[in-house]
């Protein structure tokens, strides 16, 4: 045992807050050390003058805590203001209040079914038709089509533009890249929820490459999208079941890319054909 344990408890001792053990150690301690004696009996001394300077004569009464009691039990308890008002509400006040409170909630209900659901216009699409999904199994299904089939000739990008304008009411714009290793071969309307959706098919130096136009059309994309931002345009690339599929928007309008090609090369046709769609 050190002197420096004694000291950390000196304080502990005279309070009388150490176990029995620890105090016995102290007692065995202070028989042999006169250091810690004159320490205990320094500390002993303060103790005593302090007792002296913060003695007063004063006694609060046994009863103090039950007189406190009785006072707050005999504190006035405040009504709620709305009930001391309730006793002069005469029943044509009441009903007054009742009729406003009814118009209220009659109003609030009518302006809920307003805002969400409100009234179709004639001719006009309906919030489901507005949003169909377009998803990769129809773009890839489309792609296909156009690539089982075999012989078509060159087809003028004019012409072609304005008979898909006319098919499905979009500003399909003509594209002829005015390139010989990209040649228009075919198009097609396809209906995706009874929106028509204008495709275009390409041979790109013998690699079939499908254009896909719509407005209004919702994509149903993969997380696994690529973001690449060119020029001001921003682009979103995909790969799956050996198809590559690069997605853009014009205005109202989205395009998809599609062809069994590399990203990058796939891109640089993409890079051509905003070219035209958007010059500069």
């Amino acid at each position: 045992m050190t002197c420096t344990w004694v000291h950390e408890r000196l304080l502990l001792y005279l309070a009388e807050e150490l176990s029995p053990t620890e105090s016995a150690r102290i007692v065995d301690h202070l028989a042999g050390c006169r250091d810690c004696n004159a320490a205990l009996n320094e500390l002993a001394a303060s103790r005593d003058i302090l007792r002296e300077m913060i003695r007063t004569t004063a006694q609060p009464p046994a009863s103090l805590d039950t007189r406190i009691l009785q006072r707050v039990q005999s504190l006035h308890r405040r009504r709620f203001l709305w009930l001391d008002r309730l006793s002069l509400w005469t029943p044509k006040t009441v009903f007054a209040f009742s009729g406003c409170a009814l118009v209220l909630v009659m109003a609030g209900y009518q302006w809920g079914r307003w805002n969400a659901a409100p009234t179709p216009v004639p001719g006009a699409p309906t919030a489901a038709s507005a949003l169909p999904t377009l998803d990769l199994a129809s773009l890839a299904e489309a792609h296909h089509a156009w690539d089982r089939r075999t012989g078509s000739a060159d087809l003028d990008a004019t012409l072609v533009a304005a008979r898909l304008t006319q098919q499905t009411g979009l500003d399909v714009p003509p594209l002829d890249l005015r390139d010989r290793t990209v040649r228009l071969k075919d198009s097609a309307v396809v209906q995706v929820n009874h929106i028509p959706v204008a495709v275009r098919h390409y041979d790109w130096n013998g690699t079939p490459v499908s254009l896909v136009q719509a407005n209004g059309i919702r994509l149903d994309l993969p997380y696994s999208l690529r973001e690449l931002k060119h020029h001001g345009r921003c682009f979103l690339i995909h790969q799956k079941d050996g198809l590559t599929y690069i997605f853009w928007c014009e205005g109202p309008d989205n395009f998809v890319l599609v062809a069994q090609a590399p990203p990058s090369q796939l891109f640089a046709l993409t890079c051509k054909l905003c070219a035209k769609l958007r010059p500069g």
